[in-house]
């Protein structure tokens, strides 16, 4: 159920390493995992990341942004799903999940 958005690596900096994608720059913790962190600058990589950990950016965020369009929204219970297509890559789809509000809170 992860988004994977395919790019190459960047180089690692403190416990993190940037993936470079269609949708832009999209930085990527690498704690833990000594094969990411010591992987080649410029090797094919997966930015992968869960719909949970995707969200309507504020105006004090400023890296991981991907501009795109709601195509389409589910109800799934205790959660609502948002099939995203992001503006620099009509090809993909990522997933977004929120928690669903009583009152059908919006998603913008």
């Amino acid at each position: 159920e992860n988004n994977l958005v395919p790019g190459t690596l960047g180089q690692p900096s403190e416990g993190r390493r940037a993936v470079h994608t269609a949708l832009g720059t999209l930085v990527c913790s690498v704690k833990g995992t000594h094969r990411l962190h010591d992987a080649s600058e410029g090797a094919a990589a997966l930015a992968a990341f869960r719909p949970e950990a995707l969200r309507i950016a504020g105006p004090g965020d400023r890296e991981n942004r991907i501009a795109g369009r709601v195509i389409e929204v589910a109800f799934a219970g205790a959660s609502t799903i948002a099939k995203i297509v992001p503006d620099a890559n009509s090809t993909l789809i990522l997933r977004l999940r929120v928690a669903s509000q009583i009152d059908g809170g919006a998603l913008v």
